[in-house]
């Protein structure tokens, strides 16, 4: 907006809301690798391609309107979900799921896995506190 000195409105942004994605935390992936890597020290006969990602599918529209929540954010209409599959760049599967079946049998991966929202949940706080104790120790600086 121009120069009414009020709150300005949100800029309206399409988000894509037909890909379905798997958001994984990589903090799990790491897990996963360690165990990977831990598992071929003990068997040398260990090998082979090994998918790892969240459980809980969400289009990058379900996404943004989750964290807007998290975050406490009262209006979201100026979000709007794109339905149709995009036209421009590289095709990309509907489902972008991995099959995870084999190192979850094998009890690959964290025993601790967290859906998206109660992640983001902790991912938003600690860095709303690296935030302020930065902002914290320039202000002692100054």
């Amino acid at each position: 907006g121009g120069g009414g000195g009020g709150a300005s409105s949100p800029a309206a942004a399409r988000v894509d809301n037909w890909a379905v994605r798997y958001p994984t935390y990589a903090g799990d992936v790491a897990k996963v690798l360690v165990a990977l890597a831990e598992r071929k020290m003990k068997h040398c006969g260990f090998y082979g391609t090994w998918h790892w990602s969240a459980r809980t599918a969400y289009t990058k529209y379900e996404m943004v309107r989750t964290m807007a929540r998290v975050l406490g954010a009262r209006d979201t209409s100026h979000v709007t979900p794109v339905d149709d599959a995009p036209s421009d760049g590289a095709a990309r599967p509907h489902d972008c799921a991995l099959d995870t079946s084999a190192a979850r049998l094998m009890g690959i991966g964290p025993k601790d896995e967290l859906d998206f929202e109660k992640r983001i949940v902790l991912v938003l706080k600690a860095f709303d506190e690296r935030c302020r104790s930065r902002a914290d120790a320039a202000d002692a600086a100054a």
